[in-house]
């Protein structure tokens, strides 16, 4: 019952009450929520997010008047608003530790109970204290943060309330490793994680709303930049990508220069905190390293890192110069994301070496069809081949007759021959194509083509 009060209040507040009514009751209501709101949490642990919700709706409210012009009131409300979202954290952060004990113990001893749909779980009643922190972080990641400077007017206590969300509902999700292993939908395996795997969205959820205030970004940006140079960022969902990647661009933009230089320089050199480094795990490392960096340049808008394209060249050229292996399918990545993030005339320095690896490439397997060697990577280039000629980039425009026929005629001829009927020099993927072609026929080899 005073759940749906407190709702009706909200709701009555929002929708219904003018800002005169509501600031006539403002004193009683503010009393109320001052010398209540601490035993609501304390004896019914499931009724702060409410509190917490009718307190929003009222200063919201108060905020488009005169009324809040007083400095005396306006100081009293930032301290009751602070005061009660503060408490709200805590206690979520609190339920949210129990229920991923719970689960950890639950999945301990083999048992993985069948939950109902999260919805459901939502509008229940009496809902579980998991159920109760994710409403909490919901509503602080829609509503509190994105109109924090409109609700509280003093900077220190803005900063220290967001402070405040990261410590006790962002960190210990990125601590625990949840992060990296959580659904789209927060939804886990196992019943038993279902309520935490959801917590654990919503703390990036909230995290995500954070990180589009730039004033805050000393509050969050350690715990997000720690996750992101953890290998398994890259194992995240398709909807927890797309919060990262405006948590990413938010910190480039801030620090671009100091965290450009950074995932730079982890191209050449694995930092490393083991004595011993094997030179497939440092090889691994600097794949990440480029794929990182490929994820921060398409984080990005429009020509915003063509003052870096030298420095990011001149990595890329180093790759390809070197060895072949992952870090050249990683390079073909890179250079995908770059010729759909940079104007196409900021890299003419990297025609000649493009062009030279990719008929090295198909050299490769025009003197052997059959051969296994560097699959992955000629698969790589096949991608950004078919990106280049898809986007039809001038300056590639001039070259692409290498790769593919731009008439029927030069397509045309016997597939033997290296010729076309009119003695045109044929394209490699058409001389490639009439090799592979016979080879489909026979078992023993098909199992060696792409």
């Amino acid at each position: 019952q005073d759940a749906h009060l407190f709702c009706f209040l909200s709701l009555y507040i929002t929708c219904v009450a003018d800002t005169d009514a509501v600031a006539d009751n403002w004193p009683a209501l503010s009393g109320f929520l001052r010398e209540n709101y601490l035993q609501y949490v304390s004896v019914k642990a499931g009724q702060y997010p409410s509190v917490l919700r009718l307190a929003t709706s009222a200063l919201d409210k108060l905020t488009s008047t005169s009324f809040l012009d007083d400095k005396r009131l306006r100081r009293e409300a930032d301290t009751l608003l602070q005061t009660i979202c503060d408490t709200c954290i805590n206690a979520a952060a609190r339920d949210l530790e129990a229920a991923v004990a719970s689960a950890a113990a639950s999945t301990t001893h083999g048992v993985a109970a069948e939950a109902p749909p999260l919805d459901d779980i939502l509008h229940n009643l009496s809902p579980g204290p998991e159920v109760v922190s994710l409403d909490v972080a919901h509503f602080l990641a829609d509503r509190v943060v994105p109109n924090i400077r409109k609700l509280l007017s003093d900077q220190d206590k803005v900063l220290a309330l967001l402070t405040n969300m990261v410590y006790y509902a962002v960190a210990p999700a990125i601590k625990s490793g949840r992060i990296f292993s959580s659904g789209s939908s927060g939804e886990a395996d196992g019943g038993a994680d279902v309520g935490v795997g959801a917590g654990v969205h919503s703390s990036l959820r909230l995290l995500h709303s954070i990180s589009k205030l730039p004033f805050a970004v000393r509050t969050w940006k350690k715990e997000a930049w720690d996750v992101f140079l953890d290998n398994r960022f890259f194992g995240v969902s398709g909807a927890q990508c797309a919060l990262w990647k405006v948590v990413v661009q938010s910190l480039m933009v801030v620090e671009k220069e100091a965290r450009l230089t950074d995932l730079l320089g982890r191209i050449s050199a694995v930092p490393s905190t083991s004595l011993f480094l094997t030179r497939e795990q440092e090889a691994v490392g600097r794949s990440y390293a480029l794929r990182r960096l490929s994820f921060a340049v398409w984080c990005g808008s429009r020509d915003q890192y063509v003052p870096q394209v030298p420095n990011i060249q001149e990595k890329l050229v180093e790759v390809l110069k070197g060895p072949s292996g992952p870090m050249h399918v990683e390079a073909y990545t890179c250079l995908r994301v770059l010729v759909l993030r940079v104007a196409s005339h900021h890299l003419a320095n990297l025609w000649p070496i493009i062009l030279t690896e990719l008929i090295r490439l198909f050299g490769i397997y025009l003197r052997d069809p059959t051969s296994n060697e560097e699959l992955a990577v000629f698969a790589a280039a096949c991608k950004f081949l078919d990106l280049l000629l898809v986007l039809g980039i001038e300056e590639f425009q001039c070259h692409q007759w290498i790769f593919v026929a731009e008439t029927l005629e030069e397509a045309g001829g016997r597939l033997d021959s290296v010729q076309t009927v009119s003695g045109q020099q044929r394209s490699l993927v058409d001389r490639l194509d009439a090799l592979w072609r016979p080879l489909e026929k026979r078992p023993e080899a098909s199992g060696n083509l792409l």
